[in-house]
């Protein structure tokens, strides 16, 4: 590990503990293990992620706690149909300025269907 994946490592950890200080529970949230997000990288087709995206998905990656009413974070929903997802949005916005929206990694989906009903 370089100096700066251990820095931005460091940084994460730092946001986490004063955001536990300032009121959140710990026990609130879930972090995930390292299999796992290796298998939620996998499904959207991706083989690495920043250091620091990795350490926040340790931290909270398994259950995030409720960020925003409708929206899906964590490796559990890490899915190859959350990538699809975001890809047929992109395909509606052909001035979006991503310039290799394939290789991202889709972390949060907002107003994703709960239900079938």
């Amino acid at each position: 590990m370089d100096s700066t994946s251990s820095e931005a490592i460091r940084g994460i950890r730092t946001v986490f503990e004063a955001v536990i200080a300032d009121g959140l529970r710990r026990e609130s949230v879930v972090g995930a293990t390292d299999a796992e997000i290796d298998t939620a990288l996998a499904a959207q087709g991706g083989s690495g992620a920043p250091s620091a995206v990795r350490e926040v998905l340790r931290l909270v990656g398994r259950s995030p706690g409720l960020w925003l009413a409708g929206s899906g974070s964590g490796v559990q929903t890490m899915t190859s149909a959350m990538k699809a997802n975001a890809l047929a949005t992109l395909a509606t916005l052909p001035s979006h300025g991503i310039g290799d929206p394939a290789s991202a990694l889709v972390l949060v989906e907002h107003q994703r269907r709960t239900s079938t009903t």
